[in-house]
């Protein structure tokens, strides 16, 4: 593996945590006055936000040209 490659697989984790994180984020500023649900909605939105996110940037260990 190259520096680029190991670098490029850093840029695409770390871009979809901060995509999950700012769904997060987002999801602490909605009026629920029950913690529970709070919790179960901000817990949502982190994971279809990280899945949205991992399935839609595109991976470089992915690539069909295998460079």
């Amino acid at each position: 593996m190259t520096f680029r490659y190991r670098l490029l697989v850093a840029a695409h984790t770390l871009a979809v945590l901060g995509i999950a994180v700012a769904a997060v984020v987002a999801a602490n500023f909605l009026p629920i006055p029950d913690p529970n649900t709070a919790w179960a909605v901000d817990t949502a939105a982190g994971l279809f936000a990280g899945l949205g996110a991992s399935t839609w940037l595109p991976c470089p260990c992915h690539r069909k040209d295998h460079r």
